[in-house]
């Protein structure tokens, strides 16, 4: 960001996330993934050589940081016990640890001919999300309508029905 400039209106140069935060009418339109990819492809600005060095390892090659677990709580109002209320969001930094404190044990599990090797907390991940596709407490698979072969139109009464 600090090192890409726009020509927007009246020829004023913004970087790109000015150009999309004031909706520059000239700037605006130039911010696309061509244009994105085309800098960091080419790997002509110096000052991007890191930018481009990871775009190339991250996405190009497909070198992409694993998924090690999902969890899909109770939703808000959803009670997973009676007596206990909703689920509060995870802490991240206790899901962290939890998967460190079960990682020997589940890796030798999955290749028990391989030495497991130790994983540094600090390097692990936890991105704890609240996907609410901007319905809130809703869920946004009840509101499609599914069609079958036989022209059959089905809806769901409420967000359990749809799950």
């Amino acid at each position: 960001d600090e090192h890409i400039r726009l020509t927007g209106a009246g020829g004023r140069r913004l970087r790109p996330s000015e150009a999309a935060l004031d909706v520059d009418p000239v700037a605006y339109i130039k911010l696309t993934d061509t244009f994105i990819e085309a800098l960091l492809l080419t790997g002509e600005d110096p000052n991007l050589r890191d930018a481009c060095a990871e775009y190339e390892h991250r996405i190009v090659r497909r070198q992409l940081m694993r998924l090690v677990g999902h969890w899909d709580l109770p939703r808000t109002g959803e009670a997973f016990c009676e007596r206990a209320g909703p689920m509060p969001p995870p802490n991240p930094e206790a899901v962290i640890a939890g998967v460190h404190s079960r990682y020997p044990a589940a890796a030798a599990l999955v290749r028990p001919d391989e030495t497991v090797h130790d994983i540094d907390p600090l390097e692990m991940r936890c991105q704890v999300v609240a996907l609410h596709y901007g319905m809130k407490e809703r869920d946004p698979i009840a509101r499609v309508l599914f069609h079958g072969k036989a022209n059959e139109r089905r809806g769901y009464l409420n967000d359990s029905d749809a799950k």
